[in-house]
């Protein structure tokens, strides 16, 4: 970085102590080493080298306006966004949702579905490569190696019962713990 930076670098206090992430509006989080994924206080997903400032608008705030957009988590491709909405909490960290799938190539929202599963889901993430999914629904686990071809989604568990087993979804003790982990090369999982 040294000398190619031209402008000022960021600072830990303006990390820490800006507004729209004292007030938590913005979520950011990390999807590599030196660029986050925000959201702009009109509604806009946005992409952000920090490193060489330039951004990319990955979901206008005009495509997303008609949906109440709770939480969204970028895929590791960074081809496809994942809206969480209608989230209704069990406790302080677990919740069931309804997910929607944007594609940032064209613009397009699709309700998130797996044939085999009815209803809300209790937990869906992106795995670390491209768009490999890990889903918990009805205290079971599934791994779907490919959104583009979740009709493969694969049950991990089937042992899941309402107030006896809860596959994937942390009790009291590890709320607010990632749920299930995969490692970079996607195997083996690790749940909760």
């Amino acid at each position: 970085l040294g000398s190619k930076v031209k402008n000022e670098r960021l600072k830990l206090e303006e990390v820490l102590f800006d507004e729209y992430i004292r007030k938590g509006s913005r979520n950011e989080s990390w999807v590599s080493d030196g660029e986050i994924v925000y959201r702009e206080p009109d509604g806009s997903v946005m992409l952000h080298n920090v490193a060489t400032d330039w951004k990319k608008i990955l979901a206008s705030n005009a495509s997303l306006s008609s949906i109440n957009v709770d939480r969204y988590l970028l895929s590791a491709d960074q081809k496809y966004i994942l809206l969480m909405t209608e989230m209704v909490f069990k406790n302080m960290y677990s919740y069931r949702a309804k997910y929607k799938i944007y594609d940032t190539r064209n613009s397009a929202i699709d309700q998130f579905e797996i044939d085999t599963v009815e209803g809300d889901f209790d937990y869906v993430e992106w795995g670390p490569k491209r768009t490999q999914m890990v889903v918990v629904s009805k205290n079971n686990i599934l791994y779907i190696p490919s959104y583009e071809r979740r009709e493969r989604a694969q049950q991990l568990t089937n042992s899941g019962r309402e107030g006896v087993i809860y596959n994937g979804i942390p009790d009291l003790l590890y709320e607010g713990k990632s749920h299930v982990i995969m490692n970079v090369q996607a195997q083996p999982l690790v749940y909760i």
